[in-house]
C-alpha cells in the first residue's frame, strides 16, 4: 500500500506520519454509534491505527453483517468506499475492478447498497477499452456526457480528530490528505529554509 493521511473531520489539521515528523501527536479515529476511539501515538502512514487498518474499520461500520474472504479483499472495499465514486449512464453503473472484482464479496455489498437491477460494468483503466461498448473508454464516455460520475454517501465515513472526547456526529467526513501525510498538523508549521 502506498502512504496515505487524512485531515481532521474538526479542524482540518493533516495527520502527518513518523517518517515525517519527529513530534507525534496522538491522533483518533473516532467511532459511530458511542464506540471508543481508536488511538494512535506514532501514525506511520500505513492506514494502521491502534493496529486495526482503518479501510477495514470503514467496511465494518458501514456493513457489520458482510463477511469477506479475506482482509485485503476488505481493504479494496473500504479503499472504494473511502473515495465513494461511481460511474453510470442511464443502463449501467461502471466499477473499478481492482478494487471491487467481479463475483467478490465486495460486489455483491455493492450491488446491495445500490439497490437496483442496473447491471455492473468492471473497468480496469478508465483509458482501456470497454469491450462491450464498441472500444470506447470509460474517458470518452464521461467527456462526451453519457456518464456521470456520481457521489455514493456511506453512512459512516471515517472521522479523525486530535481531541478524544469529540463525538461522531460532531465532526465532519475526514477528507484525504493530498500530501499523503508528508505534511505539519497545522499549515503555520511549516519551516521554511533557504
Amino acid at each position: 500500500m502506498t502512504m496515505i493521511s487524512w485531515r481532521t473531520g474538526d479542524f482540518d489539521e493533516g495527520i502527518p506520519h513518523s517518517e515525517f515528523s519527529v513530534i507525534q501527536e496522538t491522533v483518533y479515529l473516532v467511532q459511530p454509534e458511542g464506540k471508543k476511539p481508536i488511538a494512535e501515538t506514532n501514525y506511520r502512514g500505513d492506514a494502521t491505527f491502534g493496529g486495526q487498518n482503518a479501510f477495514e474499520i470503514l467496511v465494518s461500520n458501514n456493513f457489520p453483517d458482510v463477511e469477506f474472504s479475506c482482509r485485503s479483499e476488505k481493504q479494496r472495499f473500504g479503499m472504494y468506499l473511502q473515495h465513494a465514486t461511481i460511474y453510470e449512464d442511464d443502463c449501467r453503473y461502471f466499477v473499478d475492478c481492482d478494487l471491487v472484482p467481479q463475483g467478490s464479496v465486495a460486489m455483491q455489498t455493492l450491488r446491495g447498497f445500490l439497490g437496483d437491477d442496473k447491471p455492473i460494468v468492471s473497468y480496469k483503466s478508465r483509458m482501456a477499452a470497454l469491450p462491450d461498448l464498441g472500444g470506447l473508454t470509460l474517458n470518452t464516455l464521461v467527456g462526451s456526457g453519457t456518464v456521470e460520475m456520481r457521489t455514493l454517501k456511506v453512512f459512516f465515513p471515517l472521522k479523525f480528530s486530535y481531541n478524544p472526547r469529540v463525538k461522531y456526529h460532531q465532526l465532519g467526513p475526514s477528507r484525504i490528505c493530498s500530501y499523503q501525510g508528508y505534511c505539519p498538523r497545522r499549515a503555520h508549521d511549516l519551516v521554511v529554509g533557504l
